[in-house]
């Protein structure tokens, strides 16, 4: 045989293996474009403008490779009719096939090109739905915060009425109080005024060395606690209260000392002006609560010569806001002083 029939036989042999793999090629470009279109359709809602986009461009581009494959079908056929015809056509006929094979290629990458964008719109669509999540995880908080407002708006409401209403009732009763109060001093100046037409007055001084409101205030309020215990025995009585020391008298003294550093040396400022021929009892204040008073009375710790001639020493507690409270020490207290201005009246 001839060396050219030898050469085409050659030549078609290695055609057709070509033929073979850019079979394999197809198939796996087929494959390959059918997975595309799987991906594409499971795509968001919210991206099928766009996925369908992609899948009528997938299809067109599948029509394309299934017209190159028709293509290069019919050329197959064609080469197995040329088998005999010149290597020339031979070679244009493979020129042909390369050809082929660039389209599939850059179809290939546009499929690729494709898949990329469906990735990168799928993110986007996931992240706008967490934001999405997130902005309804909010709404749902500050909706339980209105709700949460309201609920207090409505409480605050009804405490204002509520106050509102004690306020009333506070005025109700203050009125009555002090219509109370009233009457009481009405029915104590006629008692007073009774007893005192029956019974002989007491009659006492007290006296302050500091002239202070403080000292003031509890001589006034000395005052009605000792008028409200000789009032119980219908007794009078008469109080006068000097800032300056009082001129000798037999009258009964009180003396208002403020224990306000050491004991000792305020009792002794307080009377150091004193007569002390002068029948007196000396009244030591202390500014403190209950549970501070001292433990012993002042008496027991003013020992002295100095305080021999003091006919009583006696302890008051008391707090500014309060005045002279209720306690043991000023119960006891008081009715020591009773007791001292009996004696000596």
């Amino acid at each position: 045989m001839p060396f050219y029939y030898f050469w085409n036989k050659e030549k078609s042999e290695e055609n057709t293996e070509t033929i073979d793999e850019l079979n394999e090629e197809v198939v796996k470009n087929q494959n390959s474009v059918e997975d595309l279109i799987s991906q594409l359709t499971d795509a968001s809602k919210h991206q099928n403008r766009i996925i369908n986009t992609f899948q009528n461009a997938n299809k067109r581009l599948r029509t394309e490779n299934e017209e190159q494959r028709k293509k290069y079908t019919e050329l197959q056929q064609h080469i197995d009719a040329m088998k005999t015809k010149e290597a020339s056509k031979i070679i244009k006929e493979q020129k042909v096939q390369t050809d082929l094979q660039s389209q599939l290629s850059a179809t290939e990458l546009k499929l690729d090109e494709a898949e990329r964008t469906i990735q990168r719109m799928t993110m986007e669509k996931e992240d706008k739905e967490r934001k999405i999540n997130q902005l309804e995880t909010n709404l749902s908080e500050l909706r339980k915060l209105e709700s949460r407002i309201d609920e207090l708006n409505r409480e605050t409401r009804l405490l204002k009425r509520r106050i509102d209403t004690v306020c009333k009732e506070k005025d109700s009763l203050q009125r009555n109080a002090d219509s109370v109060e009233q009457e009481r001093d009405e029915l104590k100046l006629r008692i007073d005024s009774l007893i005192a037409q029956k019974c002989s007055a007491v009659n006492i001084q007290m006296y302050a060395a500091v002239n202070k409101e403080l000292c003031d205030k509890m001589m006034a309020e000395l005052e009605g606690m000792l008028i409200t215990q000789f009032g119980m025995k219908n007794t009078p009585i008469n109080v006068e209260k000097h800032k300056e020391p009082p001129p000798d008298s037999k009258v009964p003294l009180i003396v208002i000392c403020i224990n306000a550093s050491r004991l000792g040396t305020d009792v002794n400022q307080a009377i150091h002006k004193i007569d002390r021929a002068r029948t007196i009892a000396v009244v030591v204040l202390h500014h403190k609560e209950y549970h501070a008073l001292p433990k012993q009375p002042s008496e027991r710790l003013l020992i002295g010569s100095d305080y021999k001639h003091i006919g009583a020493i006696v302890d008051i507690a008391y707090i500014t806001t309060k005045g002279i409270y209720p306690c043991d020490m000023n119960e006891k207290s008081l009715d020591r002083l009773v007791n001292f201005i009996n004696s000596n009246s």
